[in-house]
Parts: C-alpha cells; structure tokens; sequence
C-alpha cells in the first residue's frame, strides 16, 4: 500500500537539515506530506506559511502583550506583530505559542469606539444564529484597559468565485443591514459556504464608527443591495434564485426574540432588530405567493416589500395621545388631577387601543417607555401655583415609575398579551402601595406610647388673670366683633369663656399665650376614646366616617391643617424624625378628619401640610373648645416627629376628585 497524503504536526528540529528556514524557530507545525512514484516533499500549512511571512516581513518587529480573552480565566501571552494593521480600524496579528492560534486583534482607540467593537461582536454572533459561518470572535481586553476583540484565522479562504456560494447571506445581509459585507473581501468563501470576515459595518454603525442614519423598522436594504445603491452586492446577488430568496429569509424568520436579546446588550437595538425579522416574515409571505422569473431582482424585490406595515409602537405619539386623555380629566374648577387608580386605568385603555390597531408592543418597548415617562414626567398648565404643578409633577412621574421598577422584574407569560402584562403589573403596583401604607401606619403605631394618666378637673379663671382677659376680649370685639356685646366687669367665668371660644376658632392670634392657656385651663381636657358627636355629624348623616383611617389607631387622633404658598420650606424646618418640636403658638385642631379638611384647606385642596396629632394619652393635653370637635394645645407644647411625607394622592369619596398633601405624624411629648 502507498500512502501519497497525509498531514502531520511535528517538531521543526526534526527537519532542519531539509528545510535550513526552519532552524530558527521551535515552534510546532503542520505540514502536509504528497508523495509520488519518484520524489517526496514536505510543505507548510497555509496558518504556518502565513506566520512565516509576517516573521520574515521587515519592519514588523514583535514582542510580547497581556491580552484577556472573553471566558478565559487568566490573560494570554501573544506575540504581537505590529504594523499589520488591516482595514480603516487599529488592530494587529498575534500569535498564541503554547497553543498555535492565530489572531486578529481589533481595539478601540477611545470610549466612543468601543461600542462600535461590540457592535461588530454581536453582529458576528447575529450571522451564526442564521447559520452564516465568521471567524470564532471573542471580546478580549489588551493590556488589562483597552477594550477589542480577537478573531481566529480561518485556512482555506477563498475568494468569490461563484456568486451562488454566497447568495444564501442575501437575506442576512439585509436584516443586519451590512452594507459593506461584500467589499474589500469582507465575505470570503469556505468549502463552498460563505464566512463573514469583518462586520464592523453591519448594525447601526457604518464602517468606520459613525452612526447610520437611517437604521430602522424597515429593512430597505433588500432593495438597496440590487438596485444598484450597493454596486458590490448588486453584482453578487443580482443573480439569486427563488428557491435560494425563500431559504435565505427563512434563516432570518426562525431566529428567535429570546436568541437576538441574548446576543445584543443594548436593548432598543434589540428591539429593532425583533421589529427588522418580524418585518422580513411579512415579506417572505409575499415572496412564497409571488413567483421571481430571475430577470430583474430589483424589481422583484421593490414589489414584494411594497406596503408592507409593520405598525409598531411609536413612544413619541403614544406619550402624546396619553398627555391628551390625561388632561382631559383635569378638573379645572377644583384643581385636581386624575387620581393614582384612575391614571393607571388611562393607561392601561390606551394600550388596549393600540392592541386593537394592531401596533405590534414588546414588553422592553413598554418598560422603555415607562421608564421614560417617569424622567420625563407631564406638563400641566392647568394649576394656580408652581408647588401645585409640581405636587402633581412628582405624583405623576411616581406613578410610572413605580410600574417600570416593577415592570423591569415581571416577566411576561408566553400565551399573555401586552396589556395582560401590564394589567397584572399594575395590580401589583397598586398591592405594592397598600403594602407600604400599611407599613408605614404599622411604624407609626409602633412608635406611639400610651401612658394612663387621670382626668383633670377643670378650672375657673383666676382672679388675677381676670382683667387682662376682660380688656384683650373687649379689645378684639370692638375691632372685629361688632355685632358682639362688650363683656361687663362682673361677666361670669361662662360667659368670659363664651365669648373667648366664638372669637378664638381657626386663629388664636389675637390673643396673648396667658390669656389662650389660662382659658384652656377652664375647658375639658381631651378624651382620645370618645367619638365626636355634634351638629357636623348630622349634617353629613355618616356617623361611621372616621373608621376607614382611625380604625388602625388604638386611640383617636386630631388634624391639623395648614395651607402654605410653598409648604416644602416649612416641611424642610421641621426636625427630624424623633426629634422634639415645640408649638410656637396655640394649635386648633379637629377631632374629626372630614371636618378638618373642609374647615382648614380654604378651599384650595392641594396647598396644605396635614398634621396628625396623636395624645400621648387617653385624657389628652388638649383641651376640647366645644365647637364643631375643635381642640386646642396651647403654645410651648412639645410634640415628638414620628413621620412626615408627601401622600400620594387622597381622593374624596364624596366629590370623586383628588389632592396632595404632606402628612405629619406626631405624638404630645
């Protein structure tokens, strides 16, 4: 039997005295033996040959580099042949001894290049999900900073010969949007098969690193590759067939969204790249129902993607078309805008609409925009004042972006459609809330302290305060109290009380701290179990509308509200949580909620600080003034902070419209 081929690795040392070019190297190489009846030889492989020219090229000196491959665990000794640089970005040959690969290492000079390389990577792994083969590439890092990738040398490269070897990338080449995929000898050929050799072009950049302008939904390039656009590619595909059409777009068509997100990091790329495939199928369906004579393949191609409407999700009308619905529910009279519920149910109907238009919604494209809309927020030109516009500002932008947090950790169910999802988001955003109320009342409880204490007697006026409250009374009834008798010298404690209590109600500046503590000495103190029963309750027939908040409390709190141009600068001066703070002048406050807010907001629902104050014991240091379940606290009390922050939104059962308030919590000390 004679053997006349075969290839074997060997040590050069053993063939020195054959090939004398050999002696100053140790590395292993192959080499393929082809014998005959009369002469044998030994040659290179065509990887060995290749190093051999870059050793012996001159002016390409070489010395050792760190390189750090994607997946290895410890960097790589190259050796690195400088000035080999091929194409318009930096790179070089390296060679791997203890190994014998062979690489071509491309880097990025500065920040704004790296995503280039990373465009090119993924590009390459694109290509292999539609079974076009490329060098294996892997990111690297040189030098342990700049960042690269390294592409294995590939043997038996050939030039296109054949257009037919190549034309099954047709579609591919489109759907990447590679322009350049078939100059300078980007696309080579192997056994027959097309290899994508540099895709720095495919993407949304161009070759040299600019963005392309136009990297869309639409696939335009399976037009511009044949109609003489791209001359390269026109020459090579102008020639496909239909059979070689159908297969190649079938490539495209059965890659998978989960594979394409896998292989690219940026996500609106992702994404249009999903919006470019679902596009290509809705053309292959044309080009399977249209036959192609093989005459004109720019035409053929201009007809099949001819009206083809993708109809995707655009956020810049859909942010639009929800500012409209949203403002439309305003209500301008009273100030107020959509409540937290009823914007998630706005929301949630315009994305059914889209469904039904049939706009094609990826979740990322929904969390996209949710995110968005919670930076971007709303512009509201409906209210009086900047706190009132920011108060529903900030509602509005913790409203989306609560549901994008939550978004970004719902995945969404295979046979589920998008507004599905989002449905089943925002009832979880909506659980998530309740969840934190009711945390922070728990807290709030958690913080309170009951301590017994007995009931105090009141007081009668003292003899020697006498006097100055019959002048200061007296005084505020001839300025402000016309229709009031003036109090005689011998009015009874009753009547002193009387007078003090109609003049006192909601402003207790005209009188002087003694004249207001002494006279509140003389009412009854506080009962924080009682419920109020007065002319108020009959009047809204709801003898049970405190149960909703108080319920959670084991004793009855009071309110306290305060309507301020800009309460956030007096919410910013008030201590910390925990700290003390100390009433610089008596405080009016209710025992009932509902009373408290229609007597203390002014009419105006949104500008008011919400005090909610809690008796450090059964018999409070307040005293009860007697009308409408006001109380009072006289100036120099001390209070604990327990908690403060901006409330979300309260809607009003009654008259089905909402306000902001900042609410604080706090306990006599």
């Amino acid at each position: 039997m004679h053997i006349t081929n075969f290839k074997l690795t060997i040590n050069p040392q053993l063939l020195t005295n054959k090939i004398p070019a050999l002696r100053s190297t140790t590395n292993p190489i192959t080499v393929n033996f082809t014998g005959s009846d009369n002469k044998d030889r030994v040659e290179l492989s065509e990887k060995a040959r290749f190093i051999r020219q870059l050793e012996n090229t001159p002016n390409v000196p070489t010395y050792e580099i760190s390189v750090q491959l994607e997946g290895e665990k410890q960097p790589l000794k190259l050796k690195k042949y400088s000035g080999t640089q091929f194409g318009t970005n930096p790179g070089f040959w390296a060679f791997n001894e203890n190994n014998n690969k062979l690489y071509y290492i491309k880097y990025a000079k500065n920040k704004d290049k790296i995503e280039h390389i990373r465009s090119e990577i993924e590009a390459s792994k694109l290509y292999n999900l539609a079974g076009i083969k490329t060098p294996e590439i892997k990111s690297c890092k040189i030098y342990g900073e700049q960042f690269g990738l390294a592409s294995e040398y590939v043997s038996g490269m050939q030039e296109i010969t054949n257009p037919k070897d190549v034309h099954i990338a047709f579609a591919v080449d489109a759907w990447l949007a590679n322009w350049d995929s078939l100059i300078d000898n980007n696309t080579m050929v192997v056994d027959g098969k097309p290899l994508k050799l540099d895709n720095g072009g495919a993407l949304n950049f161009r070759a040299l690193g600019e963005l392309k302008p136009n990297f869309g939904n639409n696939v335009d390039e399976l037009v511009t590759l044949v109609d003489g656009t791209n001359p390269e590619s026109k020459n090579i595909y102008s020639s496909i067939s239909h059979k070689t059409l159908v297969e190649s777009f079938k490539r495209v068509c059965q890659i998978t969204d989960k594979e394409i997100k896998e292989v690219v990091s940026d996500k609106t790329i992702a994404q249009t790249l999903i919006n470019r495939r679902d596009y290509m199928f809705l053309v292959l369906q044309n080009i399977i129902e249209t036959p192609y004579t093989g005459k004109n393949i720019s035409k053929y191609m201009k007809t099949v993607t001819q009206n083809i409407d993708l109809n995707t999700f655009e956020p810049y009308k859909c942010h639009e078309e929800f500012y409209n619905k949203y403002t439309n529910e305003i209500n301008r009279k009273e100030q107020t805008a959509p409540s937290t519920k009823k914007t998630h149910k706005l929301f949630l109907n315009l994305i059914k609409e889209k469904e039904k238009q049939g706009v094609r919604i990826s979740r990322e494209q929904l969390i996209e925009f949710l995110e968005a809309e919670a930076k971007k927020g709303i512009q509201i030109q409906h209210f009086l004042t900047p706190f009132q516009a920011k108060a529903h500002q900030d509602n509005y932008r913790r409203t989306f972006n609560n549901l994008y947090l939550l978004a970004e950790r719902t995945d969404i169910k295979d046979d589920e459609t998008i507004s599905e999802y989002l449905n089943r988001v925002i009832k979880a955003s909506e659980r998530r809330k309740k969840q934190i109320d009711d945390f922070r009342i728990k807290n709030i409880i958690n913080k309170l302290k009951y301590e017994p204490q007995d009931k105090v007697e009141k007081s009668s006026i003292p003899e020697d305060m006498r006097e100055q409250i019959l002048e200061e009374l007296n005084e505020n009834i001839k300025d402000n109290y016309e229709s009031m008798k003036p109090l005689k010298p011998d009015a009874t404690d009753r009547q002193i009380i009387k007078a003090w209590r109609k003049m006192c109600v909601g402003d207790h500046g005209n009188f002087s701290n003694e004249t207001n503590k002494c006279l509140m000495n003389c009412l009854e103190r506080y009962n924080s179990s009682q419920k109020p029963t007065t002319e108020f309750d009959v009047f809204y027939n709801d003898t049970d509308f405190d149960t909703e908040y108080t319920s959670e409390f084991k004793y009855e709190p009071v309110y306290r509200w305060l309507s301020f141009n800009n309460p956030e600068t007096f919410i910013e001066s008030l201590p910390r949580n925990g700290e003390i703070m100390v009433a610089d002048r008596t405080l009016s406050c209710s025992m009932n909620k509902i009373y408290a807010e229609e007597d203390y907001n002014d009419g105006n629902r949104l500008m008011n600080v919400k005090f909610i104050i809690h008796p450090k014991s059964e018999v409070s240091n307040a005293r009860i003034l007697g009308y409408n379940q006001e109380v009072l606290y006289p100036a120099g009390e001390k209070f604990k902070m327990l908690d403060k922050e901006l409330v979300e939104c309260y809607t009003d059962k009654k008259k089905e419209n909402c306000f902001f308030r900042w609410e604080i919590h706090v306990q006599e000390a």
